[in-house]
């Protein structure tokens, strides 16, 4: 009875020496274990690793709200709030950029070849993708795109829908926020000749998948067969013994073909562009028809603390610029703090500037124009890891 009375006793005294401080630290110790339990962090998809740190955010933040809940007075919970700081977890913004550098790769790998419905091999399925959209070759529709914790986010109005991209082999597995997934494959870049072309005098030029096509005008339709050798396309008309030859102006673009006869130039074609549904949800089945479920976006919710901004992106940012002085602020920021460890007096007299720089850093952040790119993004994360590794090793 004694030792279960001084048991209880030194539960209530341990429940009452809590202070939100330490609160804190343990819901952000707990946080910091449940992200180093993420390992084999190169073999997981981009989808998992994604998934696991969303997982462990969403907990962080259910726990938040519940030791808020338990604190009754204001001046508790302003403590709380300002010891709950995400930056003393830097697990989390290694993986954020593991996870950011994974998708960052796929991207790369990606940029200048096509790709099409491995399952469907629809020629309306094809796309390309650069540094800022994706675009169908055979659609009018383009989808702008941007990195957000590591989560290719496309934003059409204010709705914003999140991809993943995990390159398996010379196909790409593209992954929607549900789990859904299909499989796209790279195809030679020439097949993009696959679709309609306009030329003048209102004459159109199909190239089928078969090898076989179709010229056709007003009032006249000639069938033909067609090989493809590199950037040549040598089209042949039966019982005709000239050929034509087909080559992209523009192959970075494939929206342009000039057709030789007899290796004089003999016309040029501009790529026919039909306007194809709002969403990106065909991607997975291959269905084109404009629907209203097709029309239906994820709502997507950034993990990060602090959410981006839905301000229009304006085109270019002096984004280099600011991470330039953000950098170099943070590098003397350390050497400040630890000539303040060692006991050096003169950290006294530089902590002044430092306050100003701050301010100015601050200001800079604040009035920054246009968005980050995936590449600065990476930047921003490292210099904040930089500084994490830092202050931890003080």
């Amino acid at each position: 009875m004694k030792k279960l009375w001084w048991s209880a006793l030194c539960i209530l005294l341990l429940f009452g020496c809590t202070t939100p401080e330490k609160k804190a630290k343990e819901i952000l110790d707990e946080f910091s274990k449940e992200l180093t339990a993420i390992t084999n962090v190169e073999n997981l998809s981009a989808y998992d690793l994604s998934n696991r740190i969303d997982e462990a955010y969403a907990r962080l933040l259910e726990n938040q709200k519940k030791a808020r809940k338990e604190l009754k007075k204001a001046e508790q919970k302003e403590l709380f709030d300002e010891a709950l700081d995400i930056n003393e977890v830097p697990v989390y913004f290694s993986l954020l950029e593991a996870l950011t550098n994974k998708q960052l790769a796929v991207l790369e790998n990606m940029k200048g070849n096509v790709w099409i419905n491995a399952q469907s091999e629809k020629i309306s399925s094809m796309f390309m993708i650069d540094s800022k959209n994706l675009s169908f070759i055979n659609l009018s529709n383009k989808f702008a795109y941007e990195l957000v914790n590591g989560k290719i986010v496309f934003k059409r109005g204010n709705e914003s829908t999140p991809l993943f991209f995990d390159l398996e082999g010379n196909n790409v597995n593209i992954r929607n926020e549900k789990g859904e997934n299909c499989i796209y494959k790279k195809m030679p870049i020439e097949n993009a000749i696959w679709g309609d072309w306009n030329g003048d005098f209102l004459c159109m030029t199909v190239f089928q998948k078969n090898g076989k096509g179709i010229k056709q005008g007003i009032n006249w339709k000639d069938d033909f067969t067609y090989k493809i050798n590199k950037n040549k396309v040598t089209v042949k008309y039966p019982g005709v013994k000239g050929v034509d030859v087909f080559s992209y102006i523009a192959p970075q673009k494939l929206k342009q073909i000039e057709c030789r006869y007899d290796g004089v130039v003999d016309r040029q074609y501009e790529r026919r562009t039909d306007r194809g549904p709002e969403a990106l949800n065909f991607l997975f089945d291959g269905n084109l028809k404009n629907t209203e479920a097709e029309k239906v976006q994820v709502s997507y919710t950034s993990s990060a603390k602090d959410k981006a901004s839905k301000a229009d992106v304006k085109a270019g940012n002096d984004w280099d610029s600011v991470l330039d002085d953000y950098e170099e602020y943070f590098d003397k920021y350390v050497k400040l703090l630890k000539k303040a460890q060692s006991g050096d007096v003169s950290a006294l007299t530089e902590y002044a500037e430092m306050l100003e720089k701050a301010q100015s850093i601050g200001s800079k952040l604040e009035s920054a124009k246009g968005e980050l790119t995936p590449k600065q993004s990476a930047r921003f994360l490292k210099i904040q890891q930089k500084l994490l590794n830092a202050a931890s090793d003080l």
